[in-house]
């Protein structure tokens, strides 16, 4: 019996570490659960703040666009006077020229006829 009690102790011994295994096991599961649902909320409010990040550069990107197209007007606008102004300047050139180069009178007065003529 001896035998029998020694295998008994021995089985009992090899029980309960394999009652230890296990429950390290469970609670090392229980930790990887716990992690991977940290991971997950860490993961879902990374994606959170990416989607926030890239609604900010959309906003920015249009605000930009807005203000070159607002930039690209002011500049026609600009063209569009400057046009204007040469256009001016050459016909104040012209006039200049014409007066210079044809000194016709412009100006006449007409006097009264002289009763005994």
């Amino acid at each position: 019996m001896s035998r029998q009690a020694s295998m008994q102790q021995s089985m009992d011994r090899h029980f309960d570490r394999l009652q230890d295994e296990m429950d390290r096991n469970k609670d090392l599961q229980q930790q990887l659960a716990q992690a991977q649902q940290k991971m997950q909320q860490l993961h879902l409010q990374s994606q959170d703040k990416l989607f926030e990040k890239q609604q900010e550069i959309h906003q920015l990107q249009q605000a930009m666009d807005n203000k070159q197209d607002r930039i690209i007007q002011m500049e026609q606008q600009a063209l569009d006077r400057l046009a204007i102004i040469q256009n001016r300047v050459q016909a104040l050139l012209n006039q200049t020229y014409e007066l210079h180069e044809y000194p016709i009178p412009r100006l006449f007065i007409v006097l009264p006829k002289e009763p005994g003529l």
